[in-house]
């Protein structure tokens, strides 16, 4: 990739991420099936203001600052039995896996943009603590604490995007981009961008228009669909009929070749 398309993608990356499961938890038997997360319409106007009230709400830090925190006492206050579980940590914990599985997508985007944010910035600026590679699958081991960040964002991602969410989706095409780091393979593009291109999701952000400040990511380039075989577009069409992104993900191939990716 060249410096200057490179900081184009920045560009994009920056100004996207600036304007955005069990049913029981292994730690606490609490069932968030059981006890749904409250939609954000259904807080009453007290919690509202107290969840959103906050300097340090933001969807460019980890967790959109104290947002997540905040609806996190809000859904204690719904539930307070649920506050009498476990421990802080343990609560907390429950309740991002709660919201990885169930959560609506104004609270997923605190654990995934951010972080895919993160994940960028770090490999910008410290490539060389960086050992593992992503496409759809992992090669190598991760041996830093840059390594276990990314492993660990890509999968929450992953998680969160198999389950159907648009959000997710899109962060799956927000990791792309980093020249032997997260290339996406053809085949797991053209999937999400099949899952998404008949959504107002995807319309209402121009995430698919090519004439958009989305058109330099390799999700919009003509030469995408021509990457895959017959055989491979039938199997990722037959998965996006059934939002089956982890059948993608468990075959997709070795992290290949990118030259097909325009300059």
């Amino acid at each position: 990739m060249s410096v200057s398309r490179l900081l184009r993608f920045a560009a994009v990356l920056l100004s996207v991420l600036s304007g955005l499961a069990s049913t029981v938890h292994a730690e606490l038997a609490w069932s968030f099936a059981d006890h749904p997360i409250p939609a954000l319409h259904d807080l009453d106007d007290e919690t509202m203001l107290y969840v959103f009230l906050s300097p340090e709400d933001s969807n460019m830090v980890l967790d959109c600052g104290d947002y997540f925190g905040r609806y996190l006492t809000a859904y204690e206050r719904y539930y307070p039995e649920f506050a009498r579980q476990g421990t802080p940590e343990e609560r907390d914990q429950a309740f991002r896996a709660g919201v990885e599985a169930y959560g609506d997508d104004y609270l997923v985007t605190c654990l995934t943009s951010p972080y895919v944010l993160k994940l960028h910035k770090d490999i910008w600026a410290t490539p060389l603590r960086f050992t593992v590679r992503y496409c759809g699958r992992f090669e190598g081991e991760p041996v830093t604490d840059a390594d276990r960040y990314m492993v660990e964002t890509i999968r929450r991602v992953e998680r969160i995007a198999a389950r159907g969410s648009e959000e997710g989706l899109f962060n799956m095409i927000l990791l792309d981009g980093e020249p032997d780091r997260t290339e996406l393979n053809p085949d797991l593009l053209y999937f999400l961008k099949k899952s998404l291109i008949d959504t107002d999701f995807a319309r209402q952000r121009m995430i698919l228009d090519p004439g958009s400040r989305f058109g330099i990511l390799a999700i919009n380039s003509p030469d995408l669909e021509a990457q895959l075989t017959p055989k491979r577009k039938a199997f990722i069409d037959a998965a996006v009929k059934r939002g089956d992104l982890r059948a993608v993900l468990d075959t997709t191939g070795p992290c290949g070749d990118t030259a097909w990716r325009a300059e």
